[in-house]
């Protein structure tokens, strides 16, 4: 057993070097360090573009009040999101990344043959007309690692993929034959 004159002293000792101990673990710099890992980041490029997939139509409203005309439409063309740049990885992939990474949902395909119908407001005696179009917008699929130090470093470009948004409408009202837009 320790006496109590030399268990003091013993204690001191004890509790500065564990002191000590704890200052130099807590200022260490692997301590301080950010865990290095990997991450996936989308992003988009640039702004979404159309594309038409299917040929204009139109209907003249003959009555002598504005009228909402019906316009049945369908898909000439086919149209599928890809890898534009890189893509190691399957489409598949790709819409799945960027569905988990972004608010977007992507569509792998529009196909030949599918039909839609769209309502425009046309005034009395005018032509409504439209056109089915697709949605795209490019996405780049980055690498990237936290490093040691809490910065960002990017490590390699995955690909960038050309995705699907959706199908919309261009459309137009005038007197005569008019061009749907965008």
């Amino acid at each position: 057993m320790i006496s109590k004159k030399l268990s003091a002293p013993l204690m001191g000792a004890a509790l500065i070097a564990s002191s000590c101990l704890a200052a130099m673990v807590s200022t260490s710099p692997a301590m301080a360090a950010c865990p290095t890992q990997k991450y996936v980041k989308v992003t988009n490029v640039g702004g979404p573009t159309h594309e038409s997939i299917g040929t204009r139509v139109g209907k003249r409203n003959g009555s002598s009040v504005t009228s909402t005309l019906s316009i049945a439409l369908t898909a000439t063309k086919e149209k599928s999101t890809a890898w534009s740049v890189g893509g190691g990885a399957s489409v598949g992939w790709g819409i799945a990344t960027i569905e988990a990474k972004t608010n977007y949902e992507v569509s792998e395909k529009v196909a030949r043959g599918q039909t839609w119908t769209n309502t425009i407001q046309v005034p009395a005696g005018q032509y409504g007309y439209s056109e089915p179009k697709v949605t795209f917008q490019k996405f780049s699929i980055d690498e990237w690692q936290e490093a040691p130090n809490c910065s960002q470093r990017h490590l390699r470009t995955i690909g960038v993929i050309r995705g699907i948004l959706g199908v919309t409408f261009s459309e137009c009202v005038g007197r005569e034959v008019c061009t749907p837009r965008p």
